[in-house]
């Protein structure tokens, strides 16, 4: 197998704030700063986002954020056992149908967008349920209920 050269990461899920990063040699990541056009067409994560996502790292290597990925795992399994990640894709197909049981689900207070094109392919339409710790169990066996009823269990 090959090294891995460059290590690319996201500070907008897990850490709560926004922006990201690509880590490796200076050569690589110097190449990146000059010709890569995400980068060149966009401005520096501003230092209170940058404070927050590494705040939100001290958390994340602490007890508290052990509890915090605990209660996150045990969500996960209650809408779907084993699922690796936090983000839920819910398959519909129907553009109609997905934004039908989204309006659905948030009559009922459950915020779960509905993926549609141009974001995913016509015929693939999706509800994208991004779980957090910070969901009460109640809330998610609420979601996990109207989903059962609405007939797309997650």
């Amino acid at each position: 197998p090959e090294a891995t050269v460059l290590v690319v990461g996201t500070l907008s899920k897990t850490l709560g704030s926004l922006g990201g990063f690509v880590a490796g040699p200076a050569a690589y990541t110097e190449l990146l700063t000059s010709t890569a056009r995400s980068f060149i067409f966009t401005t520096a994560t501003p230092p209170a986002d940058a404070a927050a996502a590494r705040a939100a790292l001290g958390v994340l290597r602490s007890a508290e954020g052990d509890a915090l990925l605990a209660r996150l795992a045990a969500h996960v399994d209650r809408l779907r056992p084993g699922h690796p990640s936090p983000i839920l894709p819910v398959l519909l197909g129907d553009e109609a149908r997905a934004v039908a049981v989204a309006d659905d689900l948030l009559e009922r207070g459950l915020l779960v967008p509905a993926i549609r094109p141009p974001t995913v392919a016509p015929g693939t339409c999706r509800l994208r349920i991004a779980l957090s710790a910070a969901h009460t169990d109640e809330q998610v066996d609420a979601l996990a209920d109207a989903l059962a009823e609405l007939g797309c269990a997650a």
